[in-house]
């Protein structure tokens, strides 16, 4: 390799270097595809209805929760309750003002994605001069990903502890991109918006029945 040549490869190999120093150090620059589901807040409630969340141990539970809580009083429909037991036995004081418990599970929550691999690989092939190149390539592709979250949803008459409304319901989002920063970040932000878009699109449909037939 004649003098020039390695001057080139160096140069080049400190500038891919610099490109992806500032990737990993932008965790901004993944822009996911996936929109947000829209929140669907209906007109017809004659009465607030107090409602006490149970439930949603396992993980992405405290997302789906929250998500639960913020439909609910967005709607001006319902006023959720707070209940200080941990075990999550309701408070005698508790049980006369609750109308309605919301209780389920989240069954499934996963992200998956070949961005670990690629960053492996580009920061093996940056390594070297030689091979510098070839970090690049892969930086110019994009890795794929995917999330799925999956849960079920029960909404339970407090007085009479009967169901009155239920559902599964599960989705999958994917994603691509060419952003250079750590896996678990890129399935964190993936998880994210499925635990918000599941929750909401369960929560849409039980206002849906519930302001149409439920409250009647």
């Amino acid at each position: 390799m004649n003098v020039n040549n390695y001057k080139y490869l160096r140069n080049l190999r400190l500038f891919i270097i610099l490109i992806l120093i500032s990737l990993y150090g932008c965790s901004t620059n993944f822009q996911p595809t996936t929109k947000l589901t829209e929140r669907k807040y209906l007109s017809g409630f004659t009465k607030v209805k107090n409602v006490l969340i149970k439930g949603f141990k396992n993980q992405g539970g405290e997302c789906f929760k929250q998500t639960v809580k913020e439909c609910l009083e967005g709607s001006k429909g319902f006023q959720v309750i707070y209940n200080r037991s941990v075990n999550e036995d309701i408070d005698s004081s508790v049980q006369e003002s609750i109308d309605y418990i919301i209780t389920g599970e989240i069954d499934k929550f996963v992200a998956g994605s070949n961005a670990g691999d690629r960053n492996i690989a580009i920061a093996y092939f940056t390594a070297f001069i030689v091979t510098s190149p070839i970090a690049l390539g892969f930086a110019n592709t994009n890795w794929e990903g995917y999330a799925i979250a999956s849960a079920n949803l029960k909404i339970v008459d407090a007085r009479t502890s009967k169901s009155i409304w239920e559902k599964k319901h599960t989705i999958m989002s994917e994603e691509k991109d060419k952003s250079v920063i750590p896996q678990e970040q890129i399935h964190e932000v993936m998880l994210k918006i499925a635990c918000n878009n599941l929750a909401t699109e369960m929560m849409n449909d039980f206002m849906h029945d519930y302001v149409s037939v439920l409250s009647k």
